[in-house]
């Protein structure tokens, strides 16, 4: 490639002297056995993709297992693409890494057979790929246009990056300045990258033109690009040597990115018309895998090696049988450029190449892009990718996929039951907005009322968890109603979700009504449905004070459920509260045994989304029996993983339980902080953390022998006066909604 590519090489970074010792020192620190992550952010054509060059020669240099991958656009709907990139070499060390993780990351990479899998299984197992690779060499991991990445790579990558210490292992991504990325989202350092000084600046200017340059224009140029590299090499092409030289008046202003478009638009207009089609093929690859794109162009009529002209121009290469553009903007212009009957033709050419070839919903989504209006074929193809993703833990993408089918559906009842499943798997990413809206949509196109009622449980699940829980309550109850004769053990569980929804709610009466007819209803269905509303009320029972009738009903709901019928993940959800009632019968050390059996199960198969919750059982239990050093360790992993993992009511409970320790050991400072964190948290969605809340606070001022103030947290506290406390105690309204509530601050570091 020419240009950027080539005068922007690891040798000649003119003007960046202090990033590539930044990179170097990362490079460095690495090989010395300190791992570390640089973020690095500028706009379009700053120089981000060189400066990941110059780190990755380096690495070559320095013997560095060097993983490189690239976001595109178009394939961020593809569950794991950027993974599979960044592993696709070592692939064969899946065999030093635990057994349940090797088998999950690779049905994630579908080179393997596909399993079900918790999302964040695939997160550990890519941090024990990297500790495993860095056992024979140091590593560089390579992201470029990481802001593109699909989300389920750059959920795992941003997942192993914070957790990495020791494993020389250095990590580099690239992301677009005013791109949203999920990396916003994580605490990692970053290097801004502005423009080149106006030395350096000038000298890259004149060394692109190849001819003399003006002073005053040089400086022109160099104030019109505010020194961005890309800007400095491509625009002086738009000028002709009288206005380079002077001695012609530049028209006009010269924005970065429309320049630099229109210099990739002139560009294109000198290549052939049959490799200008070829191009925008290759734009569309989902892929840009050159036998795949062959055979595409091939199905077209375009002739033999029609990418030829363009990678002679410097507007393509071709490394290891994938073809890159030379800039992520040059193949936006390709594909924005084009026409809609050429798009739907390249599509179709894809989906054909495709064909028979591993990656089926690279063919599924082809078939989706080149069908007009509504296609059943199509939705159905892009319905299997999005099963696909969701069974390899892409939820985020299975979304994308599902919203897809729906809009390709013309008939309204199975579009409904499309949009319901792209809101299930937006909810699993914390996309309650979305959700909302989809399952809204969906309610609009059916009269089935009991596809209604499996919508409204949805609502009410992602009301629970995101939103109100007594407007969950209202929802599922409703729902329950309206399924309650057809589909009992359906309507069971949705009472016994309500049930739940007003414990989080503090509000205990309303729940042991629920749970009372939930098991009226259950007792016609039978089988775990009778079970989980069986426990459920026997919660209810001992929350209201009988402990008489809860016991019973408890040990039976615990015995049932630890039955090795109920083993692995399906366990983790529907066993979750019973260490926790066997500590409120003081039966404390079955609880911890249950809870460290059930914490142990979890971490042998990585089941990150559960074991949050199971450590912050097992701190409570142990600060409750003098374990304090224990609890302590056990609360700061809670809150490490579920800050990681996205879920805030875990990370409320583990602030909480964290607390607690802090104020019995008399931490002020980081007791107050934790608990006024999770009172943030928890304050408009589950009252029953805010009153725990309140606990810690109390016994904080209990120990300081503030007795008034511990009297004020201590004392029974009704849903409404415990919401106007967390109100106080956060400084805005408790019902506000968000999709990710307020973004947790970091006062635990790593733990």
């Amino acid at each position: 490639m020419r240009g950027v590519g080539v005068v922007l090489s690891a040798s000649m970074l003119l003007g960046r002297e202090r990033e590539c010792a930044r990179l170097d020192f990362l490079l460095d620190e690495a090989r010395a056995g300190h791992s570390g992550t640089l973020v690095v952010r500028g706009e379009a054509g700053i120089g981000k993709t060189a400066l990941l060059r110059y780190a990755i020669e380096r690495g070559e240099r320095l013997d560095f297992h060097v993983l490189r991958a690239r976001g595109v656009e178009a394939e961020s709907g593809l569950a794991f693409a950027a993974l599979h990139d960044l592993f696709r070499h070592v692939l064969d060390r899946l065999e030093r890494i635990p057994a349940p993780q090797a088998a999950s990351i690779a049905s994630a990479l579908a080179v393997g057979p596909p399993v079900p899998c918790d999302r964040f299984v695939v997160c550990a197992a890519t941090l024990s790929l990297l500790g495993a690779l860095a056992e024979e060499s140091p590593v560089l991991v390579a992201a470029d246009d990481a802001h593109s990445l699909d989300p389920s790579s750059a959920q795992a990558l941003a997942f192993a990056a914070r957790r990495l210490e020791a494993e020389d292992v250095a990590v580099l991504f690239a992301v677009r300045e005013g791109e949203p990325s999920l990396l916003d989202k994580v605490d990692l350092p970053e290097l801004a990258l502005g423009g080149l000084e106006p030395e350096p600046g000038a000298a890259l200017l004149t060394r692109a033109a190849g001819r003399p340059v003006a002073p005053a224009v040089a400086e022109h140029l160099y104030a019109a690009s505010a020194g961005n590299p890309l800007a400095l090499i491509e625009v002086p092409t738009l000028l002709t040597d009288a206005q380079l030289a002077g001695e012609e008046r530049i028209a006009g202003e010269l924005p970065i990115a429309p320049a630099i478009a229109q210099v990739f638009r002139r560009r294109l207009d000198l290549v052939p018309d049959e490799t200008r089609c070829a191009l925008v093929v290759a734009a569309a690859s989902l892929s840009r895998d050159v036998e795949e794109l062959e055979r595409a162009t091939a199905a077209l009529g375009l002739g033999d090696q029609p990418l030829a002209a363009a990678e002679a121009a410097g507007l393509v290469s071709v490394r290891e049988g994938r073809l890159e553009f030379r800039h992520a903007l040059l193949r936006a212009v390709v594909y924005d450029g084009a026409s809609s009957d050429e798009l739907r033709a390249a599509h179709q050419a894809l989906a054909e190449a495709a064909a028979g070839q591993k990656g089926g919903d690279r063919r599924a989504w082809h078939l989706a892009a080149a069908a007009p209006a509504h296609d059943e074929e199509a939705a159905a193809g892009v319905e299997q990718a999005a099963l696909d993703a969701r069974l390899r833990g892409g939820h985020a993408e299975a979304a994308t996929a599902f919203e897809r089918s729906a809009r390709l559906t013309a008939d309204s009842e199975e579009r409904a039951r499309r949009l319901r499943e792209a809101a299930n798997d937006a909810r699993f990413v914390g996309r309650a907005a979305q959700a909302l809206e989809l399952l809204q949509e969906a309610l609009g196109l059916t009269a089935d009322p009991l596809a209604r009622a499996e919508i409204e449980h949805l609502r009410g699940a992602v009301e629970m968890w995101f939103g109100r829980p007594m407007s969950a309550h209202a929802l599922l109850t409703a729902a329950a109603a309206a399924g309650e004769s057809a589909e009992p053990a359906k309507a069971a569980r949705r009472l016994t979700d309500a049930a739940w929804a007003c414990f989080m709610a503090a509000d205990i009466d309303a729940g042991l009504a629920d749970a009372e007819r939930a098991c009226a209803v259950a007792e016609r269905a039978g089988g775990v449905s009778e079970i989980l509303a069986k426990g459920v009320l026997g919660i209810a029972l001992l929350l209201r004070g009988d402990p008489q009738r809860a016991v019973p009903l408890l040990q039976g709901y615990a015995g049932q459920l630890l039955d090795a019928g109920f083993a692995g993940q399906h366990a983790y959800h529907l066993l979750h509260p019973a260490p926790q009632v066997l500590m409120w019968v003081e039966e404390l050390e079955e609880a911890r045994r249950v809870a460290q059996r059930m914490a142990d199960a979890a971490r042998a198969e990585s089941a990150l989304g559960a074991l949050p919750y199971l450590l912050a059982v097992l701190s409570e239990i142990d600060f409750r029996t003098g374990r304090w050093p224990e609890a302590y360790a056990g609360a700061a992993e809670a809150v490490r993983i579920a800050e990681e993992t996205d879920q805030e009511i875990a990370l409320a409970y583990g602030l909480v339980c964290l607390g607690h320790v802090e104020a019995a050991q008399g931490r002020v400072d980081a007791c107050r902080l934790h608990a006024i964190r999770a009172l943030e948290l928890a304050a408009h969605r589950a009252d029953a953390l805010v009153g725990f809340g309140e606990s810690v606070l109390g016994l904080l001022e209990l120990g300081l022998g503030h007795n008034d103030a511990a009297i004020s947290s201590l004392e029974i506290l009704p849903p409404t006066r415990a919401r106007a406390r967390a109100r106080r105690a956060v400084g805005r309204p408790v019902g506000a909604r968000s999709d990710r509530g307020v973004r947790p601050r970091r006062p635990c570091g790593r733990g």
